[in-house]
């Protein structure tokens, strides 16, 4: 059991100081500002403003890093591999998992307070406004949300802190490794929620369990195709549900349930982007 929850990123150091974890939530920030810069040249169309963001999400934080390194992470390093080992899958499936045990047992003891758990949330996101938003927004949320995220912040943020603090003797391995999980999760958590707020708790617990896929496995794509599941299973629940309240077109379950499928496709397309070494 040691063997599989061990530290697999310690041998993958990308060369990177503890501080680059700054340029990281800069480019971060940077990003997240490009739906308000664009909000009035392009107010009729939010669903490119959400691509644009999710593009600008996946390059900023990574280029910058690349500029403050002079230099391009390669896709050996950051793990970002297609030849996923049996390990792999079973820690990635099992944090879906943990993550959906622990939701279901959240909204039984604060019912639909945890947020996004009904249809007049899925309506206030911008769902119903015909077929060609609704597809765009199922893209946005399975397929380019999980890839852009894991980019920024697990590859990223999590991984300047983890590479640059675990040179630290006083640290060790097991608390740098500890210290770039939480302060990763939390920053994460903040982006999208505010404590306080009843989608604080599952935030974060959402956003602990990706840089532990990430961390066990050694694999970015792992954290990827993990993070696309569980949006995956998520939407295609909220979907189930709605149903019977408002229209939701049959291809977009397509779409939820290849979302994952067409994750690792964007995966690998941005891998070829990279030096392999």
């Amino acid at each position: 059991m040691s063997q599989l929850f061990r530290n697999r990123l310690a041998a993958l150091d990308l060369g990177w100081k503890w501080w680059f974890a700054v340029i990281a939530a800069v480019g971060i920030t940077l990003a997240g500002m490009i739906p308000a810069l664009l909000a009035a040249p392009l107010t009729a169309d939010a669903g490119l403003i959400s691509l644009l963001n999710m593009a600008a999400l996946a390059i900023i934080p990574l280029g910058l890093l690349a500029l403050a390194h002079r230099r391009l992470p390669s896709r050996e390093r950051l793990g970002l591999r297609f030849d996923l080992l049996g390990r792999d899958l079973a820690i990635g499936f099992a944090a879906v998992l943990i993550v959906n045990v622990v939701f279901e047992l959240l909204a039984r003891l604060m019912g639909d307070r945890i947020g996004g758990a009904d249809t007049g949330a899925l309506v206030a996101d911008g769902f119903g406004q015909g077929l060609r938003s609704d597809a765009l927004m199922m893209l946005i949320v399975v397929v380019l949300a999980p890839w852009a995220e894991e980019l920024a912040y697990r590859a990223g943020l999590f991984r300047a802190l983890h590479d640059g603090l675990g040179r630290s003797r006083a640290l060790g391995a097991a608390g740098a490794a500890a210290i770039a999980v939480a302060l990763s999760a939390l920053i994460f958590a903040l982006a999208h929620s505010a404590p306080g707020e009843p989608s604080f708790i599952p935030y974060l617990i959402v956003s602990a369990m990706f840089p532990l896929v990430y961390l066990w496995s050694g694999s970015l794509t792992a954290a990827i195709l993990a993070h696309s599941l569980q949006s995956s299973f998520a939407w295609g629940m909220l979907l189930y549900r709605a149903r019977g309240e408002i229209e939701v077109a049959p291809v977009l379950f397509v779409i939820v349930l290849g979302g994952p499928a067409l994750t690792l496709a964007l995966s690998w397309l941005t891998a070829r982007l990279l030096p392999a070494r």
